[in-house]
């Protein structure tokens, strides 16, 4: 049988040591244990880590009973020993509990805890839009993935773009800046509208700045700072990047299920058609890196309308099997 490890260490009733309190019989000693069991323990979500902080906190409730009772001993000094009845061990015990939890809630909310999140996806050619705890808006193109915590911390906002096209509508607060991590930059506010743009297959990423003003960086070095109808584009391969100008009031249309291409490239069009329609684009990356057109057109079209849209600003032909589409055209003049 395994010995409780919170019991009470008595010690040989013959060498008590002065002024200290102990269950006076084996009765007694059965009822401290078993009040000590009743206290709550992880598997009931209380606050302890392991049995050892539960051990910890356990003693503390003896010595908050055992002073508390000291405080009301009128016995004379120099009694060496003094037994305990369960009565008063009961009493002092609730007197005891104020000072006890509110050690307890003290030692459970210093500690840090693990920053919970969700994490969405937007599917089915539809646009989702997220509310976060804030207040903060964000629509999300199909096939975009977000995480955020389901609480933010006491000092900044941080969100993170994992894949896709989001607009964001910020909540302003100037005392906790809002970040959204995408997985090459860091995008800093305070409150304002831009939108993010951070597919996987695409070379590039983009931050448009709508209203407000933001502060882009890459492994913690700025890269720029963004006023309205800015561009920042990040190139994945030479961690380079650069701010042009552009009207980006059309940015966030997509939320309104029109797509505003500015100064694009098959790359990025690619990305946008694949996460509309669920199809992969098989074609020439190094055929076509310089190709670059402005294009607009309604989600609620079909793919092959869209790509003959296309074929009217750079001739293309295209082959259409079940999702997947192979693109074969010339080269692009620059």
């Amino acid at each position: 049988m395994t010995e409780n490890p919170n019991k009470l260490q008595q010690k040989d009733p013959i060498k008590k040591p002065s002024g200290k309190f102990y269950p006076s019989t084996v009765e007694e000693q059965k009822q401290l244990d078993e009040w000590f069991e009743s206290l709550p323990g992880n598997d009931s979500g209380a606050p302890f880590e392991d049995e050892n902080e539960k051990k910890v906190i356990r003693q503390h409730v003896l010595n908050s009973v055992f002073s508390r009772i000291a405080e009301n001993d009128q016995e004379a000094e120099g009694t060496p020993v003094r037994t305990l009845k369960w009565t008063w061990l009961k009493v002092a015990a609730s007197v005891a509990a104020v000072t006890t939890i509110g050690w307890m809630g003290y030692s459970y909310w210093a500690k840090p805890h693990p920053i919970e999140y969700l994490t969405v996806t937007a599917q089915g050619g539809k646009v989702m839009q997220v509310t976060l705890p804030d207040n903060t808006t964000i629509w999300m193109q199909s096939g975009s993935t977000l995480k955020y915590p389901k609480q933010f911390s006491d000092t900044t906002r941080e969100i993170y773009l994992e894949e896709g096209l989001a607009y964001f509508k910020v909540t302003h607060n100037a005392e906790k800046p809002f970040i959204v991590h995408t997985p090459k930059l860091d995008t800093r506010v305070l409150g304002t509208s831009f939108v993010i743009k951070a597919y996987q297959q695409m070379e590039d990423v983009e931050v448009e700045l709508i209203t407000g003003k933001v502060r882009v960086s890459h492994d913690q070095q700025i890269l720029g700072e963004l006023a309205p109808n800015m561009r920042l584009t990040y190139h994945k391969a030479s961690a380079k990047a650069e701010i042009e100008e552009l009207n980006t009031e059309t940015s966030a249309s997509f939320v309104n299920g029109v797509i505003v291409l500015q100064r694009a490239g098959f790359d990025e069009l690619f990305a946008t058609l694949q996460s509309l329609y669920s199809v992969h684009f098989n074609y020439d990356k190094a055929l076509l890196k310089d190709c670059r057109f402005n294009l607009r057109f309604n989600t609620n079209l079909k793919v092959e309308q869209v790509l003959e849209i296309v074929n009217g600003i750079h001739p293309i032909k295209y082959d259409v099997k079940g999702k997947e589409i192979t693109i074969k055209t010339e080269s692009c003049d620059r």
